[in-house]
């Protein structure tokens, strides 16, 4: 009779990368020695495959991660060399970490637009798209990735955003300055320097190009006059040249 220790270890490694998430991953894995040693030896793998249903707006989240890594210290020479495992796990918990912190600020933002209240909003479905979180998100973790990069680094990375970027930049900005709520107690602490300083720069860049070019006159009708992130208002958005 044929039984589970008895699948190759290939198609082992299929089952856990077609797990929901991580925590369903450790749960298998924690069945059988098996399992567990393929978890072991190709996590790698298993969560290049998974990570993309854990972590929406996953590219944008591992820039931030890898900024993150690059402010700490390095670790001694006798430890640089940790098994992969071990690597691949503190980058999954440092993603997934970011990601919990970046949709509740998103669901903050969501709360405090209140965008079903305003006109020119679907009728049937007038509460903040799964788009318009992304759109956020992806922003978010922008801002938040240029406040931990080194000024060198942050004024080339802001010369790169187009207008539009810069637009969605200078949104996110005003949010996290006048409309977040008290986030010190989940780790994020928007009064700090760090976001003082890469709201302000973002901040004045945008309110630069306003002066100097065609300008922009934000609608009426959303939250705050904000417009970069909504379904309803993206011909605004396209007014803002695209370079």
């Amino acid at each position: 009779m044929a039984s589970f220790a008895n699948l190759p270890p290939e198609l082992l490694c299929r089952i856990l990368e077609s797990s929901p998430d991580f925590s369903t991953i450790i749960a298998l894995a924690l069945t059988s020695r098996l399992l567990h040693s393929i978890w072991l030896t190709r996590s790698h793998r298993i969560a290049a495959i998974v990570t993309p249903r854990v972590v929406p707006n996953l590219k944008p989240a591992e820039s931030l991660a890898t900024a993150q890594e690059g402010t700490e210290p390095q670790p001694p020479p006798s430890l640089q060399q940790q098994d992969q495992h071990v690597q691949v796990v503190s980058r999954l918990r440092r993603l997934i970490h970011n990601a919990r912190l970046t949709s509740l600020v998103c669901d903050s933002w969501a709360d405090v637009c209140a965008v079903h209240l305003y006109p020119l909003r679907d009728p049937t479905d007038p509460h903040m798209s799964p788009s318009e979180r992304f759109r956020f998100q992806r922003a978010f973790y922008r801002l938040w990735t240029l406040g931990i990069m080194p000024r060198p680094q942050r004024s080339p990375s802001l010369d790169a955003c187009t207008l539009r970027e810069l637009c969605q930049l200078g949104e996110m900005a005003d949010w996290v300055k006048y409309y977040n709520n008290d986030w010190v107690s989940s780790g994020l602490d928007f009064r700090d320097q760090m976001w003082r300083e890469i709201c302000e720069e973002v901040e004045r860049r945008w309110v630069q190009w306003m002066r100097t070019g065609p300008g922009v006159t934000a609608p009426d009708f959303t939250p705050f006059s904000f417009f970069a992130f909504f379904d309803n208002t993206k011909e605004y958005l396209e007014l803002v040249p695209d370079s």
